[in-house]
C-alpha cells in the first residue's frame, strides 16, 4: 500500500479543514513604491506562524515539510511555509497576483499545435545553483516523476481519483538540450494554469545521485529486518502509550540512520509517539521504494532524499544554512535568470511560537515579513493594525464557506423560490461581520477575487424581507398560526447543520436562522461533528442527516479550490451528481444545468485565458441567478509587513495572495 501525507488522506477538493476567514480590504490602496532614492536592506527576515506548519510523514526533518515538489502547496501565498519552494526553484511558468500564468523558465509562451494536443516550450539559458545548466532532460524527468504510478508530488495526492496530471498527459520528451514537448490526452486548459506554474523542476543530476547513494545504503540491511522494524513501531505509534514510544525510538532512529536517512527532529516533533510515527513512515517508504523499479523507485524515494533540506533549485535564492525546526538562510543566487534578486538574504525563523504570541516579532521589529495564523484572535488583530510601523496584506484564500441546498425533488429548498427568500433574508455583510469579528469578507462566487476569473459584476442585495415573503407566498405558502408559513401542512421548516469545531461558523449559522425566522422560515441550527458524521454525510448516498434516515435540506460547508477555476467543476457538473450507482462524488447537493455543463466543458479545453474567463463569469451569473449555494464568506490570510517592505518597482497588490510574486524586486526600505 502507497505511503501517504497526513493532509493528503483527503484531498481532491475535499471539504475545509481548518481556515478562519481574513478576506482582501476593498479600501486599502495599494502600497507605494519605495522612493527613487531609497537604499534597501541587504537582509530581510521571515517568521512563520506555528498554524501554518504542514504535518507530513515519510519526509527529511526541515520543520516546514519537505522544500520539493513533495509538499509544493501552489495556492498558498509566497509566504506560507507550503510555498518556500518558489524562493528556490521556479516552474515552467509562474503566477501573477491574478493567479494568471506566464512565462518563467521558457523564452516565452509555449508554443501549441492546431489540435491542442501538443505543447512545445523553449528554455532559457540558465543553470541550477550548483552551477549545472539546466536542461530539457531535466524538465521532461522531472514531469516524469509527475506521471510515475509511484509520484510523491503533492499534485499526484488527489486520494482515490486519478490526479489530472496523469489523466491528461500522455508523455513528456526532451527534443533538444532547450526544447522539451508535452503530448496531452485531451484537450486541457488547466495544463497551463494548474501544472507549468506548480511542478518546479529538479537537477536530473541531483536526484539520482542521491537516490542512487540512498538506495546503496538501504539495500546493506536485510528487508525483513526493516519490515519488523516499521511493522513494531507502527503498532506501538499507533497505541500513543507515550512511555513505550520513548522506549522504542532510540532502536527506530538507529534503524533509519542505517538506511542512510536523518531521523526527524524531536525538537520538531515533541510528542514520543508522533515521533515514531514519523520514524515508522520513513521506513515504511524505504521498503516501499526498495520493492520498485528505476523510474517508480526514484518516485516513491523523492520525500525521503536529502534536496529536500537543501534543495538544488534554479530559483533567486539559495539555501546556506538549514536548521530543523528552528532557521533557514537563503542567500542571493547570482546566476539567477532575471537577474541577482536586490535582497541579498532571506533569513526565515522557523521556531513556530504558539499562535498567541504570533505577533510578538513582527509588532517589535524582531521580523519584517509575517504570516499570521488563520485562527488570529481579533483583539490582538486590531491592535496589530494600531502599530505604525506595519502595514498588512489581506487576501481571500482559494477556498470559502456556503450555504449548500439539497436540490434533489421533495426537498424544501429544491424550490429556487424558496432558495431566493432565504437570501434576500439574510445581511450578509453584517452577518459576517457578527461572525468573523471582521476578519471575514462577504463573496457572490467561488472564484477568488484575486483571478483573472472573477466576476466583479456581482453583488449581494440588500436585505429585505418583505421580497422574501412576497417569494415564499408566490410559491404557495400562507402564514401560520406560529409566524412560520405553512403549505399542505407542511411548515416551511429545516435543519441547517454546521460542523462543531469552527465559532464562526456557528454563531453565522444562528444569524441567518434568527434573520429567516423575521421571514416566516423556521431553521434550526444543527452542530456536528465533522469527522465522521458531516464527513459521512456529504461523502455517503443518500448523505442522510448524522443519526437519521433523512437525507440532509441545508448544510453550511466549505470547500478549499485550486487555482484554476476548472478545479471546481466537480460541486457544479452534472455528471458528478450522487446517486445509488454513484454514490461517492462531489455534486451531492443534485444540481444540474445543461448551460452550465457546456460551460465547464468549453471552460476546460479553450486555451485562451480571455476566452477562458468570460465562460467562468457566465457560470458565476448562472449560478447566482440558481443560488445552489448562498455563498457566505472567503477564507483568507493575512501577512503583516513592516512598513519598508515593497517592491523595488511598482506597487505591491494587498489584496492578492501572490503581492509579491516577482520575487527579485522584494525589499525593504532602509
Amino acid at each position: 500500500m502507497r505511503p501517504k501525507s497526513v493532509r493528503g488522506l483527503f484531498a481532491t477538493m475535499l471539504l475545509v479543514a481548518a481556515c478562519s476567514p481574513a478576506p482582501p480590504s476593498p479600501t486599502l490602496p495599494p502600497s507605494a513604491a519605495p522612493s527613487p532614492t531609497a537604499s534597501f536592506a541587504d537582509t530581510i527576515r521571515i517568521s512563520m506562524a506555528a498554524s501554518l506548519m504542514p504535518v507530513w510523514i515519510n519526509t527529511p526533518p526541515t520543520g516546514v515539510g519537505p522544500l520539493s515538489n513533495a509538499n509544493f502547496q501552489a495556492t498558498r501565498p509566497y509566504s506560507d511555509p507550503g510555498t518556500l519552494l518558489r524562493l528556490v526553484s521556479d516552474g515552467l511558468y509562474k503566477f501573477d497576483d491574478q493567479l494568471a500564468p506566464i512565462p518563467d523558465l521558457t523564452d516565452g509562451p509555449c508554443d501549441l499545435t492546431p489540435d491542442g494536443l501538443t505543447f512545445t516550450c523553449h528554455l532559457l539559458e540558465t543553470s541550477f545553483h550548483d552551477g549545472s545548466p539546466l536542461t530539457a532532460d531535466d524538465v521532461a524527468f522531472t514531469y516524469g516523476l509527475a506521471l510515475a504510478r509511484t509520484c510523491s508530488f503533492e499534485i499526484c495526492d488527489e486520494g482515490d481519483r486519478v490526479p489530472g496530471i496523469q489523466q491528461h498527459l500522455k508523455s513528456v520528451e526532451a527534443v533538444d538540450r532547450l526544447t522539451v514537448r508535452f503530448h496531452l490526452v485531451d484537450k486541457w486548459a488547466p495544463f497551463i494554469t494548474s501544472i507549468l506554474p506548480i511542478v518546479m523542476i529538479d537537477s536530473r543530476k541531483v536526484v539520482t545521485q542521491q537516490f542512487e547513494a540512498f538506495m546503496s545504503k538501504a539495500r546493506t540491511v536485510p528487508l525483513a529486518d526493516l519490515d519488523a522494524m516499521a511493522k513494531r513501531a507502527e503498532e506501538v505509534s499507533l497505541g500513543k502509550a507515550e512511555p513505550r514510544c520513548e522506549q522504542l525510538l532510540r532502536a527506530t532512529q538507529a534503524t533509519v540512520r542505517s538506511i542512510g536517512l536523518e531521523p526527524a527532529d524531536p525538537a520538531i516533533r515533541t510528542n514520543a509517539c508522533d515521533l515514531l510515527g514519523d520514524l515508522t513512515g520513513q521506513l515504511g517508504r524505504t521498503i516501499w521504494a526498495l520493492g520498485l523499479k528505476r523510474t517508480e523507485a526514484i518516485a516513491a524515494a523523492y520525500p525521503l532524499l536529502p534536496f529536500n533540506l537543501r534543495p538544488t533549485g534554479t530559483g533567486p535564492w539559495k539555501v546556506s544554512q538549514a536548521q530543523p525546526g528552528k532557521e533557514l538562510v537563503l542567500e542571493a543566487f547570482a546566476g539567477y535568470h532575471e537577474g541577482p534578486p536586490k535582497t541579498s538574504r532571506i533569513v526565515i525563523d522557523l521556531s513556530t511560537p504558539p499562535s498567541g504570541e504570533v505577533s510578538r516579532s513582527i509588532a517589535t521589529g524582531g521580523t519584517d515579513i509575517q504570516q499570521l495564523p488563520e485562527q488570529f484572535d481579533s483583539d490582538t488583530w486590531k491592535a496589530l493594525k494600531r502599530n505604525p510601523d506595519l502595514h498588512f496584506v489581506r487576501y481571500a484564500m482559494l477556498g470559502y464557506l456556503a450555504i449548500q441546498f439539497n436540490l434533489r425533488p421533495g426537498h424544501i429548498f429544491a424550490d429556487p423560490n424558496l432558495r431566493e427568500a432565504l437570501d434576500r433574508c439574510i445581511d450578509k455583510p453584517d452577518a459576517v461581520e457578527a461572525a468573523t469579528r471582521g476578519l471575514g469578507v462577504p463573496i457572490n462566487s467561488d472564484v477568488a477575487p484575486s483571478s483573472w476569473a472573477y466576476n466583479n459584476a456581482l453583488s449581494s442585495r440588500p436585505r429585505d424581507p418583505v421580497a422574501a415573503r412576497r417569494l415564499i407566498e408566490q410559491a404557495g405558502w400562507r402564514m401560520g398560526a406560529d409566524d412560520v408559513y405553512v403549505r399542505k401542512g407542511q411548515r416551511l421548516a429545516s435543519k441547517l447543520l454546521v460542523r462543531s469545531d469552527f465559532p464562526d461558523r456557528t454563531v453565522f449559522a444562528r444569524i441567518v436562522a434568527s434573520e429567516a425566522r423575521d421571514c416566516g422560515i423556521d431553521i434550526t441550527v444543527s452542530t456536528e461533528s465533522f469527522f465522521p458524521d458531516l464527513r459521512s454525510m456529504i461523502m455517503t448516498w443518500p448523505h442522510n442527516e448524522p443519526g437519521t434516515k433523512h437525507p440532509f435540506d441545508l448544510y453550511l460547508g466549505g470547500w478549499v479550490i485550486g487555482v484554476d477555476p476548472d478545479d471546481a467543476e466537480g460541486g457544479w457538473a452534472s455528471d458528478r451528481i450522487t446517486s445509488a450507482q454513484h454514490p461517492n462524488d462531489t455534486n451531492y447537493i443534485g444540481l444540474s444545468d445543461p448551460e452550465v455543463d457546456r460551460l465547464l466543458l468549453e471552460g476546460s479545453t479553450t486555451y485562451a485565458l480571455a476566452n477562458r474567463a468570460t465562460i467562468y463569469r457566465r457560470i458565476q451569473e448562472i449560478l447566482a441567478a440558481k443560488r445552489p449555494y448562498i455563498f457566505a464568506y472567503a477564507f483568507g490570510g493575512k501577512t503583516a509587513l513592516a512598513q519598508g517592505v515593497g517592491l523595488a518597482s511598482g506597487r505591491l497588490d494587498p489584496a492578492s495572495p501572490f503581492w509579491n510574486w516577482r520575487l527579485t524586486d522584494l525589499v525593504l526600505q532602509r
